[in-house]
C-alpha cells in the first residue's frame, strides 16, 4: 500500500516511555490508514519558559532546537497532533498552537485542554474504575486510598472519579477523604506514607496511585516503615512504565494509555480530514506485578527480559560510541565529499533506522566574500539531500528539494512510513537536519548518544565551514603576493 497522506507530530525530546507509547499509538493507526508519521523533535525541554530564560548561550542553543517546530509549521503536511502536555514550556506550546491556528492547519492536542484544537485523552476513568475494582473484587480490600495529582488537572479528575466510582458500584463507603492529591511525584507518595505510618491516616487495605512514579516511591516507603507491600497494603500504579515492572515487588499496573490516546488522536484528525478508517481498538492492559497480591503475570517476567535486553544494547552502544572516534573523523573531512562519506559511515551508531537522511539549507556553506560570519537561522526554502541512504544500499546525495515537503523521499511512491526529524545546528547557526525512517516507534527513543551524534555532525559542519573558509583567506592572500590589484603589475 502506498502512503497517501502525511501527518506531522510535534513532541519534545523522546526519552520517556509514555511518549514511545503515545508515538506508538499514532503510528500504528495511521499506518493502517495509510499515513506517513513525521516526527518533529529535538534534544531540548526547557523546563522554564523561553522568555524568563537569562543565559544567552543557553538562549541560542534553545534557538536552534527550536527552528525544527518552524519547520514544521511551513511543512506540506495534512494535520498534525501535538504532544502538547509532555512539553515544559507551556507558553511555547501556546504560541505553536496560534501559529498553526493562523495558517488554518489541522490539528489535534494530545491530552491538553486548549481553546483552539480538539483534544484528546486516553479513556482514564474507565482504566482506574477497573484496577480499583480489580482490589475489591480479587483481593477483598474494604477500606482503600487514592493517591493522585493536582486537583485542577485532568488527568486526576478522571482518575479520582473512576477510583470513586468503582467503590460506589461495589458498595463501599465513598468519601472525599479516600481521595489524597500531590503531584504525581514521588515526594507525594513519601509524604503519604509517612501519614500512615505515624498513625494519622488509618492503615488501609490497599492504595490506588494515579501514576507508577506514586506507586513506586510509596512501596519504598511503606516497606522501609515495615509496612509489608502487598502483605499489609496492596498497591498499584497506573503508566506500564519499565520501572514499575522490574521493581521488588513489580507494580501492578496498566499498560497501553498513551497508545489508545495516540489512537484517538490519529481517528480524530481522520475525521476532520474526511477519512473513514476502521482500525482495532487500542486497548490497555493490566499488568500483574504482584504489589496488589496477585501472581506475577508473564507478561511482566517479559518485560523484564526486554529490560535486560534493553541494558546489553546499550553497553554494546557505549562501547560502539568509544571506539568509532566520530567526533575527530567528522571535524576533520577536508571537503563536502568527504564529509558526506564520513557520516554515511557513522550512520551505524543510530540504532534500527531503515533509512536515514541528512538534509542541509541551500548556501550552508556561506558566502565567503561575505566573511565567516554568515550564518543561517532558519530553514530555507529550499534543501539539499547531503546523505542519504537505506538500509543494503550506499550512500547517495545530491537532490535538491522544496522544505515544505520535507524528504526528496516524500515525492516517490512509498509505504508508510515512520520517520524522525532532529535538528543540526550550532547555537543558532542552522545547518540543516537528521531524518530517520523506522520500523517501530520504540526505535524513535532518544539518548545522550544520538544527541552526540548530531553535535558531532554540527560540529563537522562547523569545521569544514571554517576550513573552507581560511583556504579562501590563504588563496586571497596569495594572490595579493603575487598580484597588485591597484596597478595590476
Amino acid at each position: 500500500m502506498h502512503a497517501v497522506g502525511k501527518i506531522g507530530v510535534i513532541a519534545p525530546p523522546i526519552t520517556h516511555a509514555l511518549i514511545v507509547d503515545a508515538l506508538d499509538g499514532i503510528d500504528r493507526t495511521a499506518r493502517a490508514a495509510g499515513y506517513d508519521v513525521v516526527v518533529f523533535t529535538c534534544s531540548t525541554n526547557p523546563k522554564q519558559p523561553y522568555s524568563k530564560v537569562r543565559d544567552p548561550f543557553y538562549i541560542h542553543h534553545i534557538s536552534g532546537e527550536k527552528e525544527i517546530y518552524d519547520l514544521a509549521v511551513r511543512a506540506d503536511l495534512d494535520g498534525y497532533i501535538i504532544l502538547a502536555d509532555y512539553f515544559f514550556d507551556q507558553e511555547f506550546v501556546g504560541e505553536l498552537l496560534r501559529q498553526f491556528h493562523q495558517r488554518g492547519a489541522r490539528c489535534v492536542v494530545l491530552e491538553k485542554e486548549n481553546k483552539l484544537y480538539p483534544y484528546v485523552y486516553a479513556e482514564q476513568r474507565k482504566i482506574v474504575y477497573r484496577i480499583t475494582e480489580h482490589l475489591i473484587q480479587v483481593h477483598g480490600c474494604k477500606l482503600l486510598y487514592c493517591l493522585t495529582g493536582q486537583k485542577d488537572r485532568f488527568e486526576a479528575i478522571q482518575r479520582r472519579d473512576g477510583f470513586l466510582e468503582a467503590l460506589r458500584d461495589n458498595g463501599l463507603p465513598v468519601s472525599e477523604e479516600q481521595v489524597f492529591y500531590g503531584n504525581f511525584w514521588m515526594n507525594t507518595a513519601q509524604d503519604f506514607a509517612n501519614k500512615i505510618l505515624n498513625g494519622e491516616v488509618p492503615k488501609p487495605d490497599g492504595v490506588v496511585c494515579a501514576n507508577d512514579m506514586m506507586a513506586i516511591a510509596l512501596c519504598d516507603a511503606l516497606q522501609a516503615g515495615g509496612i509489608s507491600v502487598p502483605g499489609d497494603v496492596a498497591v498499584t500504579g497506573y503508566d506500564g512504565t519499565m520501572q514499575a515492572l522490574i521493581h521488588d515487588p513489580p507494580v501492578t499496573t496498566v499498560k497501553g494509555c498513551g497508545q489508545q490516546a495516540g489512537q484517538l488522536a490519529v481517528e480524530n484528525l481522520l475525521k476532520q480530514l474526511g477519512t473513514q478508517r476502521s482500525c482495532k481498538p487500542l486497548e490497555p492492559t493490566l499488568m500483574l506485578g504482584g504489589s496488589c497480591g496477585c501472581p506475577v503475570s508473564p507478561e511482566v517476567a517479559v518485560a523484564a527480559v526486554e529490560q535486560s535486553n534493553t541494558i546489553t544494547r546499550q553497553q554494546m552502544l557505549t562501547e560502539a560510541y568509544m571506539n568509532a572516534n566520530h567526533i575527530v573523523r567528522l571535524s576533520s573531512a577536508a571537503d563536502v565529499q568527504a564529509l558526506q562519506l564520513r557520516i554515511s559511515e557513522i550512520a551505524y551508531l543510530v540504532p534500527n533506522w531503515t533509512e536515514i537522511d541528512v538534509c542541509v539549507c541551500s548556501g550552508w556553506l556561506g558566502k565567503f566574500q561575505q566573511g565567516q560570519s554568515y550564518q543561517l537561522h532558519r530553514y530555507t526554502d529550499r534543501m539539499l539531500l547531503l546523505m542519504g541512504t537505506r538500509v543494503g544500499e550506499y550512500a547517495r546525495a545530491g537532490a535538491s528539494f522544496p522544505a515544505r515537503q520535507i524528504l526528496p523521499r516524500f515525492a516517490e511512491p512509498h509505504a508508510p512510513m515512520l520517520v524522525r526529524l532532529t535538528p543540526l545546528h550550532s547555537d543558532q547557526d542552522i545547518y540543516g537536519y537528521c531524518a530517520a525512517a523506522f520500523q517501530h516507534a520504540a526505535d524513535c527513543q532518544m539518548d545522550f548518544h544520538y544527541s552526540n551524534w548530531c553535535g558531532a555532525v554540527s560540529n563537522g559542519f562547523r569545521m569544514l565551514r571554517s576550513k573552507l573558509y581560511t583556504d579562501f583567506l590563504q588563496k586571497k592572500m596569495a594572490q595579493y603576493d603575487t598580484h597588485d590589484i591597484l596597478t595590476g603589475f
